[in-house]
């Protein structure tokens, strides 16, 4: 059956296509390049020769190729990030075997709010528009002596579209137009998206605008499904409100999963000015919203006591709505670069931001008539100075960052017939919450033989601190004030034996301070809630890595590397009590209490390895294969158990054609099986796997075919054809089936 394929075949697979690299780039730089340069590895330009990090780039190239419709699907297209969903409008990567506030996600140099993330399943980077970027540079491991606090797994670095200048030939006082537009259909969930990029480029002036919308209905699963799992996924029936009641219905088309559509759009404005040859200004502006996006594991939970069956009369679910409110991101930041000679620095660059962050959490239990509005804001202000000096064979980079976080709670709850109004707990403090995060870093390249050998060191330093307002004298703490330290450090060695081999050691920390999530949250699960408790004290990984890249004779290049990571004062649920009651009674169910606590630590292994090879002047192929292992320790003495988060195995393999005009590929998109013995804690979702008693996520793969063809100079066809086998699966922790057979067609003009 599709969904038994094993993981011995999938590697078998592997060495037979003789894969290369998930992220494919244009032909003429279809392989590897030390020279590529990136900009994580000190937060200036840097050659990858230099950088002891793994670092990928996914290039506007093959952003626009691939022509996905969210960064949700970007990234698990990738192979090597393996990302968990809980609503067709959300998407939570795991990097390394870390997700949510346990990795890093960075927009043009702005960290993203970190002060509400929490630890489960984040959908934040749904908010970014692939469309609307230049590049994206995942950073792999722990990043923060260039990043901070959250960057335990790695950094998810984002680049938006840049303005650019006409061209220095062009000798005309006229202004230059130039910009981009597209159309997109894809029928798994009836997409339909459009946006266009305008850019006005002067000698010293240059703005750009962007806008994009894209409309979701109900996404449909694949039909094609393995009997041992029986209706695992179907949608047999959902919920209605009519007359004053809730009532149950059933599905005519058990595939479309009833409950996930939903919509978005994203603007993007940027102006840039250039004052004279050492100094220049950027402006850039930036906002998305959705609608109302429905939370579809939480719909389809059913309610205690409740098995599965095809009697809607007889079978109930625990929520009749569960929805988050329009999610808006703000952001307005602006950008000074300033070249200068002195002692200290020859570039200098200041970045000062503002974002606003709302979101909404709405719910109303089953045949319940008191529905709850759980309402954050959250206004950020960031500071950065980022400086760097070439003293002989030193690069150094160093700088400060301030980021405060100003975040008000508030909470709705009402009967919808009467509109009475009762008691309800907001998620974060009903007061306010400050938190600050001041931090100094260095990080310094050191070429201790000219393409040879490069040496990375760096360190930083930070005082995080969490300020709180409680009146509410239901929470089990009143207001309080919290300060934490954090050091992270780096030292990495890149050797280049010859111009076509590198291979690089590298010891790296990072560090995750407490944040509101973990110390303030008042939250209820499906069977126990969450109480807030200031004693957490920060996580801390150190992560060790040896990576080896060769390119061997122009046509083949070969990378594989492994990793250990070791974390201290690991965050996770322990069992509490409040005034000395051990659970709770609420509309008649019981809850256990829960906190989080430093008790536990956690060890990540994991390898990896990729191959690409060129065939004649025009196949590529391509892909990668990545293996993780997690464990987890309560106490000292107590035995090992699975860490939860940790995917199964995953890759790509592809194969890809291009002539003039014309390119195209095939690709295999792969998951191995996550049995019920690695199942850790409750966000690996064993209830919404194939056995939603043990846990159990069968293996899956999907053959997917996408081409791309230019009929006129500037206008170009797009089709895919997505899951060609209309496979059933679902990815590892989701709780929402992964989508069916699609086609994906795009129109895109240039001008």
């Amino acid at each position: 059956m599709i969904n038994k394929l094993k993981w011995t075949t999938c590697i078998a697979l592997w060495f037979h296509l003789s894969i290369g690299l998930a992220q494919t780039e244009a032909p003429e730089n279809a392989l590897s390049n030390l020279k590529d340069i990136v900009v994580s590895g000190n937060k200036f330009n840097a050659e990858k020769k230099e950088i002891a990090q793994t670092i990928d780039v996914i290039t506007i190239k093959t952003l626009k190729f691939n022509s996905l419709g969210s960064m949700s699907e970007v990234l698990q297209n990738t192979g090597t990030i393996t990302v968990q969903q809980s609503q067709n409008g959300g998407g939570s990567p795991i990097i390394r075997g870390l997700e949510a506030n346990r990795i890093g996600i960075v927009v043009d140099g702005v960290r993203m709010n970190t002060a509400i993330f929490r630890a489960g399943h984040l959908q934040n980077v749904m908010r970014v528009d692939n469309g609307q970027l230049d590049n994206l540079e995942i950073y792999y491991g722990a990043g923060s002596t260039l990043y901070g606090s959250d960057a335990l797994g790695g950094v998810l670095n984002f680049t938006t579209a840049k303005p650019k200048l006409k061209r220095g030939d062009d000798t005309s006082n006229s202004m230059r137009f130039s910009g981009s537009a597209f159309l997109r259909y894809a029928n798994a969930s009836n997409e339909k998206s459009g946006g266009f990029t305008l850019n006005v480029g002067g000698k010293k002036f240059a703005a750009l605008t962007a806008f994009s919308y894209s409309n979701f209905g109900n996404l449909m699963m694949g039909n094609i499904r393995d009997s041992t799992y029986g209706n695992w996924g179907k949608r047999l029936y959902y919920q209605v409100r009519s007359n004053g009641k809730d009532s149950m219905v059933l599905n005519p088309n058990p595939n479309e999963q009833i409950g996930t559509a939903y919509a978005q759009y994203n603007i993007l404005q940027k102006i840039y000015f250039v004052q004279n040859d050492n100094t220049n200004h950027l402006f850039n502006i930036q906002y998305s919203n959705s609608t109302d996006v429905p939370r579809y594991d939480r719909l389809t939970e059913r309610a205690k006591g409740m098995g599965l069956d095809e009697n809607p009369i007889s079978n109930k679910f625990s929520s009749a709505e569960w929805f988050y409110g329009p999610e808006s991101r703000t952001m307005m930041a602006y950008t000074l670069n300033h070249r200068m000679n002195t002692i200290f620095a020859d570039r200098m660059r200041i970045t000062a931001a503002y974002q606003n962050y709302k979101e909404s959490r709405n719910n109303r239990n089953y045949g319940n008539n008191n529905s709850r509005s759980q309402m954050e804001n959250v206004d950020m202000a960031t500071l950065n100075v980022d400086l760097t000096k070439h003293v002989k064979a030193h690069q150094l980079a160093y700088g400060i960052e301030t980021v405060n976080n100003f975040v008000a709670s508030s909470v709705n709850r009402y009967n919808i017939l009467t509109g009475a109004k009762s008691y309800a707990s907001t998620r974060y403090p009903d007061g306010g919450s400050i938190t600050g995060n001041y931090a100094i870093y260095a990080q310094d390249i050191i070429e201790l033989q000219k393409d040879l050998a490069y040496l990375n060191v760096g360190g930083r330093y930070s005082l995080n601190t969490i300020s709180c307002e409680v009146t509410d004298t239901f929470r089990k703490y009143g207001s309080f004030d919290i300060t934490n330290h954090g050091f992270s450090f780096n030292t990495g060695l890149s050797l280049l034996p010859s111009r076509n081999n590198k291979l690089t050691l590298n010891v790296s920390s990072g560090y995750r301070s407490p944040n509101l999530d973990d110390v303030t949250k008042i939250f209820d699960n499906t069977n126990w809630i969450q109480v807030n408790s200031p004693n957490v004290k920060p996580e801390m990984a150190v992560n060790y890595e040896f990576n080896s890249w060769n390119k061997i004779a122009d046509v083949l290049t070969l990378e594989f590397g492994a990793y250990y990571t070791y974390i201290s004062d690991f965050i996770s649920n322990e069992v509490t009590s409040v005034n000395g009651q051990d659970s709770a009674i609420i509309d008649g169910v019981a809850f256990s209490y829960q906190k989080l606590g430093n008790a536990s630590s956690a060890k990540i292994t994991g390898a990896y390895g990729s191959m690409r090879i060129l065939v004649g002047k025009h196949v590529d192929l391509g892909g990668n294969v990545n293996f993780i292992n997690g464990r987890r320790k309560v106490a000292n003495t107590a035995p090992e158990s699975p860490l939860d988060h940790i995917p199964p195995m995953s890759g790509k393999v592809s194969v890809q054609y291009f002539i003039p005009k014309f390119k195209s590929e095939l690709s295999l998109l792969f998951n191995g099986a996550k049995e019920t013995a690695e199942y850790g804690g409750g966000e690996d979702n064993p209830d919404k796997s194939a056995d939603p008693l043990k846990g159990h996520t069968p293996s899956w793969y999907t053959l997917n075919l996408r081409a791309s063809y230019d009929i006129v100079k500037n206008i170009t066809v797009q089709a895919a054809l997505e899951n060609i086998m209309d496979s059933h699966y679902r990815v590892f922790a989701s709780g929402i089936s992964a989508p069916g057979r699609n086609l994906r067609l795009t129109l895109r003009a240039n001008f």
